[in-house]
């Protein structure tokens, strides 16, 4: 996924250009060579996209995915004893070359540091996005030599780093597959759109962003996630941008055919086209660029993954790894969590490790810097991990990767379909979190920067005052097509369990901070007698009909707020109205 600061490169780029006309001009170049000479600068900067106009697409009717039941979690964290340091950071580390790789397509002319010399269980190639700091424990590898110690040589390959190693999402489950890359850190929500246990599997959980990622919209035309039928909208292709926008139009019923879609290169591409009011909305990561979207007059943030906790990130191993260097991929594993322990035990010497390193690739300087840039990410500690990948727990962990296929088909992407029910415990491979678990001293003592993690913490919800139920704003009118019950009756019936199951339990489970309104309704049918007190009566009995059923999936009750909603009709007549009536209406509220 590509998290640069697009922002950065397009300054740089135009002060290259001044510099190099000034130094032409200076240097006496005739006319045809200066043009030339512009040509080359200007040819480094890509341009954006032709403009389209904004118009309307009529909506398409897109079936909505059905995933099974959700298991919940069986217990909570617990902390282990500390470990001392594995010795001071190196102050300058040695640079060589990024090793080149064996699948004949890829190949690195960046220096990096590199684990140098023979080592007992051989050397890795470790690939991850270069300035996202939840990933920027991998310093720690070489920098305290964590993998060294155990006898494991590292090579990096960080992604996009002076204009190199920028690899698409595709691009690095190929490199990963083939055996260019051992380890892979990368998104869960990537790994469903090009992975599988052929490619590698699930290793280790590294956290889920927290307030990272965004959705920014033209407050006017956007106010819900429904809203987004015929509005026009940019992202970054095949990023976690895309996968949020098709998360938000799943859980509005938005068919993804009646969107206008603008999937640019990187995300710079994507602000600039929603600043110059060619798109409604904008969706990306916490960046200079995003921040300028935000500020743009009329804008708002809609969504943010402080609240939808559906981006996690992960280790995943290759499967070539798994089948002919298991040692080595554990000793890389322990070394992951003793460098996390450092993080979270020591910022200071983690900061200090980072800035030695290379203080522009990681953006941490100081202590603060670290703090701050993972204050948006919610990290998943050992323990953390060792809860996810109990048994007990793994169905968990299957279900958000089968959800994850599901937002991306829902987006009409070509999801590969390497993975049926029959295999889905092949997806993640518990081994190596198992036996790192063992080692109590990895266990850290204290808490990560960012305490979140959504899975395993337990958020404590405040329940509403009337007043503050009242100043509740809608996110989502669910897509819930509809709730069934008999007439007259307040029990829900076996296909209202599977859609309640199925679409508002997910979604709950998902967020953090929200309160669903749940709304009853009752139909009105020409009766003598019948007063609006009694239908009012039943349609508020049906919405604490599904509070009983939801809170038996581990929902707090104070997230609920029940009311009701008027029918389709007064003492009506029609017979197919009265049954329309008798639904539930549920609104996803913060």
């Amino acid at each position: 996924m590509e998290r640069i600061r697009w922002g950065n490169v397009i300054l740089a780029a135009l002060g290259l250009l001044a510099l190099s006309l000034a130094s032409l001009i200076i240097v006496g170049v005739n006319p045809p060579r200066l043009s030339e000479a512009v040509g080359a600068i200007v040819s480094q900067v890509h341009p954006l996209p032709v403009r389209t106009e904004l118009d309307s697409v009529p909506p398409v009717p897109v079936p909505s995915p059905t995933p099974p039941s959700r298991p919940m979690l069986t217990e909570t964290v617990a902390s282990a004893p500390h470990l001392a340091l594995a010795g001071p950071p190196r102050a300058v580390p040695t640079l060589a070359p990024t090793p080149v790789l064996d699948d004949g397509g890829f190949q690195s002319e960046v220096a990096v540091p590199q684990s140098t010399g023979q080592f007992p269980l051989g050397t890795i190639t470790v690939a991850f996005d270069k300035e996202f700091p939840p990933y920027s424990p991998v310093v720690l590898l070489y920098q305290q030599q964590l993998a060294e110690k155990r006898g494991l040589g590292v090579h990096f390959v960080p992604f996009d780093i002076e204009d190199r190693n920028r690899i698409s999402e595709t691009r690095r489950g190929e490199l990963l597959r083939s055996g260019g890359f051992d380890v892979l850190l990368t998104t869960m929500n990537s790994y469903a759109l090009w992975g599988g246990p052929e490619v590698g599997r699930v290793t280790a959980i590294i956290g889920e962003s927290a307030g990272a990622d965004k959705a920014v919209v033209q407050e006017s035309v956007i106010k819900t996630f429904n809203d987004f039928y015929g509005k026009a909208v940019a992202y970054s292709d095949s990023s976690v941008s895309e996968y949020l926008l098709y998360y938000m139009l799943r859980a509005g019923g938005v068919p993804a055919e009646a969107v206008i879609r603008f999937g640019h290169e990187n995300l710079n591409q994507a602000v600039r086209r929603y600043g110059d009011r060619e798109a409604h909305a904008v969706v990306g990561w916490t960046s200079f660029d995003l921040d300028t979207a935000i500020k743009r007059p009329g804008s708002k943030v809609l969504m943010t993954s402080d609240q939808f906790r559906v981006t996690m990130d992960a280790i995943v191993t290759g499967t070539g790894a798994l089948q002919t260097k298991p040692a080595a991929v554990q000793a890389f594993h322990d070394a992951w969590f003793e460098a996390n322990k450092v993080v979270f035990e020591h910022p200071d010497q983690a900061a200090f490790a980072m800035k030695s390193w290379n203080g522009n690739w990681t953006g941490v300087e100081t202590t603060q810097d670290l703090t701050d840039a993972l204050s948006e990410f919610a990290q998943a500690t050992l323990a953390d991990n060792r809860i996810m990948f109990s048994q007990e727990n793994l169905p968990l962990l299957e279900e958000r990767y089968k959800d994850a296929e599901a937002v991306w088909a829902w987006g009409g992407r070509n999801v590969k379909q390497l993975v049926r029910d029959q295999d889905l415990p092949t997806v993640f491979d518990p081994t190596f979190v198992r036996k790192s678990a063992q080692d109590a001293s990895l266990t850290s003592t204290r808490p990560p920067v960012n305490p979140t993690f959504h899975l395993t913490a337990k958020p404590e919800v405040k329940g509403l005052s009337p007043d503050e139920q009242s100043r509740l704003q809608t996110v989502a009118v669910l897509d819930i097509k509809q709730v069934e019950f008999e007439q007259g009756s307040a029990q829900l019936s076996a296909s209202a369990r599977q859609h309640i199951e199925a679409s508002v339990i997910p979604v709950l489970q998902n967020t953090v901070g929200t309160y669903l309104k749940v709304e009853g309704s009752a139909g009105w049918p020409e009766k003598a007698g019948l007063s609006e007190a009694t239908v009012n009566g039943l349609a508020f009995e049906r919405a604490r009909a599904v509070q009983d059923y939801i809170i038996k999936f581990g929902v707090p009750v104070e997230r609920l707020v029940l009311g009701t909603t008027l029918p389709v009709c007064r003492e009506c007549k029609d017979a197919g109205q009265i049954q329309r009536s008798n639904t539930v209406v549920f609104s996803l509220t913060n």
